[in-house]
């Protein structure tokens, strides 16, 4: 039995997801946190860490030099 109080209704298809302005703009956000984030990681992994500058060998530990190399 059909139901006569309700208009039937076909589904429209989605609209295609276009590549718009908002799109353009939450792609370079978050290539630049990205990026920030990589130069962060990149300046505490080669910084030279301070603890090693001020403390000395043990007496019984020899620091090693590499002779000069003539050419």
């Amino acid at each position: 039995m059909r139901d006569y109080k309700f208009k039937r209704t076909e589904w429209t298809p989605r609209r295609k997801r276009r590549f718009g302005l908002g799109m353009f703009l939450r792609i370079l956000a978050l290539l630049a946190v990205a990026g920030a984030g990589y130069a962060i990681f990149d300046y505490f992994a080669n910084r030279p860490s301070q603890a090693n500058q001020g403390t000395h060998l043990p007496s019984h530990i020899i620091p090693l030099q590499l002779p000069p190399q003539s050419n």
